[in-house]
């Protein structure tokens, strides 16, 4: 199993890093994370104030139920969808992104979706595609354990 350590500032505004370490614990992969959600959907939902425990906040930070990357669908569609042809769902299992999910807060992940460009998120953690393809890669049909801090 890989552990996919992702690192977001406090101040959601400014991107972060993730790494994903291989089985003997090194890193195979580094790239540009972000994890801020979209202040207008955010505020149209409720959530003005983008609280991570709520639909549509900012990525809740902790640890993540193991899971694996699964395909979006049609290569020629996932150009134009805001997930990009992989993603990483991810379900709270300890701290922040537990009691997020306790609290009803699901359809989180990790995904690309808009090319080079970490633009806001519903709420997830946004990769470059080219991080995701790579991460594609490198996971293939392995475990991944996620686990985002708030540095």
């Amino acid at each position: 199993m890989r552990l996919l350590l992702i690192a977001l500032p406090k101040d959601r505004e400014i991107a972060g890093w993730g790494h994903l370490f291989d089985a003997d614990g090194k890193i195979a992969h580094s790239f540009p994370a972000r994890g801020k959600a979209d202040s207008q959907k955010a505020s149209a939902k409720g959530n003005q104030d983008r609280f991570t425990r709520h639909p549509f906040g900012d990525t809740p930070s902790g640890r993540y139920a193991v899971t694996r990357i699964v395909a979006v669908g049609d290569p020629e569609l996932a150009k134009t969808t805001r997930l990009g042809s992989h993603w990483i769902p991810l379900t709270g299992s300890d701290g922040d992104a537990f009691n997020a999910w306790r609290l009803g807060r699901t359809g989180l992940g990790i995904h690309g979706g808009r090319g080079e460009d970490l633009v806001v998120t519903y709420g997830c953690v946004r990769v470059r595609d080219s991080d995701m393809t790579k991460l594609r890669d490198l996971i293939g049909g392995e475990e991944v354990l996620p686990i985002i801090e708030d540095i």
